[in-house]
């Protein structure tokens, strides 16, 4: 590279510049400039550095995020901000107390979101909403969610739906080659009323998960309620991770322990939920598969209409059946109970 330099006696010459700078990827770049006129006369050698920027909403120049009402206006499904939509990478600054208000609008997970091990505590959401996905995000679709505890999240539909719902914590459906890892949830519920036969699908993390990756997950003195008033045997979509899932699936390093299950319908066999998914896919016909790896429960209570013995609560009752291909490896550990149910806890 040459650039132009200032001399009266050699006008015409040019300094030698040695380095580079890619504009187009993100770094520190060192320039050194060097003249030697026409009699062999060396300047001073010039070094600039120059520092290219990513884009914000890049991987190593995040969004970043320090109040709720950021939280919400990134994330809100009625946004004007395009940086979700176009799958751009957003980090938390600090801890987040939504101080037990409730949400404000419908949020969803399209992009990248790290918090960088802060604590999302003390929101609500209760609502008859009309969409179908229910959660913190109505949806997560081909985007991650990485290193953040939950602790007293409420998620009650108040009212009883009248229309199937897909309902969690951290969101209704999660799809599209999502990611969730490094994930903590603590003093938590989520509620489901319906008056339907067949009411959709009901767990802490999701609803129903499909094409996902789940890589170490804690949760501990949390519940799922079904509260439903039409007796049906098809309520079996409920689980304490997740109601059911769909497409290829992995699950790894997970840990739950004091946890609870409430099924007002559900009895021991038919209508049984289960721990890890209460309506599991793992068979070539339904083109879905399931991999566990390293799965610690212990201590999940179920509250069921009747109670008895049961030689496991993997998967919900009719679940199991649907199972027969799903692939275990390290140490599958599930330690569960139940209970006749009495008055729900609140």
């Amino acid at each position: 590279m040459l650039e132009t330099s200032t001399d009266n006696i050699y006008p015409n010459d040019v300094a030698v510049v040695t380095g580079s700078v890619d504009t187009s990827q993100a770094g520190t770049y060192t320039l050194n400039y060097n003249y030697t006129d026409g009699s062999s006369n060396d300047a001073i050698q010039v070094t600039r550095t120059v520092i290219v920027q990513a884009a914000p909403g890049a991987q190593n120049n995040p969004h970043q995020i320090s109040t709720t009402t950021q939280f919400e206006t990134y994330f809100s499904v009625a946004r004007t901000d395009t940086a979700n939509f176009d799958k751009e990478y957003f980090i938390l600054l600090n801890n987040l107390d939504f101080q037990n208000q409730e949400l404000s609008t419908r949020l969803e997970l399209l992009g990248h979101l790290d918090d960088d091990g802060y604590t999302i505590s003390n929101f609500v959401i209760s609502t008859n909403s009309t969409s179908s996905n229910i959660g913190l995000f109505s949806y997560m679709s081909g985007g991650s969610l990485k290193n953040i505890t939950f602790n007293n999240i409420l998620v009650d539909s108040q009212t009883e739906y009248s229309s199937s719902k897909q309902m969690g914590l951290i969101a209704g459906e999660i799809r599209s080659n999502s990611v969730l890892e490094s994930i903590t949830i603590t003093n938590s519920k989520v509620i489901l009323r319906s008056n339907l036969s067949d009411a959709g699908a009901i767990g802490l993390i999701s609803g129903n998960i499909k094409d996902t990756s789940v890589d170490s997950v804690n949760i501990s003195s949390s519940q799922v309620e079904y509260r439903a008033s039409t007796n049906s045997t098809t309520h079996f979509k409920i689980g304490l991770l997740f109601g059911t899932n769909g497409g290829t699936v992995v699950l790894e390093n997970i840990t739950t322990s004091s946890n609870a299950v409430y099924h007002q319908q559900g009895n021991i066999n038919p209508n049984a939920p289960g721990v890890i998914i209460g309506f599991p896919l793992a068979d070539t016909a339904f083109n879905s598969s399931l991999t566990l790896n390293n799965i610690n429960s212990t201590g999940t209570i179920f509250y069921l209409l009747s109670s008895g013995t049961r030689t496991s609560w993997k998967y919900g009752y009719y679940g199991q059946f649907n199972a027969t291909e799903a692939v275990e490896t390290g140490t599958i550990t599930i330690t569960a109970s139940s209970n006749t149910i009495g008055n729900y806890p609140h």
